[in-house]
């Protein structure tokens, strides 16, 4: 029960800060476009739940690509002290 209930405690935050981020990004690069952060959220988690339900083989896929951006941005971090 409390693996559950911190699991819906991340989903949760992670949406609504998805939420601020998308509206915030909207207001400044439009100017002229304003969506309240609950829409921006909604946004956020119809995003998401896309790569969800196009299956797990294209969820591996997107993963890799972030896992391998990981890894370079730590060997341009590492590689630059």
């Amino acid at each position: 029960a409390l693996f559950w209930f911190l699991l819906t405690a991340i989903v949760v935050a992670y949406t609504a800060e998805g939420g601020q981020l998308i509206a915030q990004f909207a207001k400044e690069f439009t100017e002229t476009t304003t969506i309240t952060p609950t829409v921006g959220s909604l946004l956020f988690a119809s995003c998401f739940a896309s790569f969800a339900i196009a299956g797990t083989s294209r969820v591996d896929i997107i993963n890799r690509a972030f896992v391998l951006g990981l890894v370079g941005s730590f060997i341009g971090i590492v590689g630059n002290i």
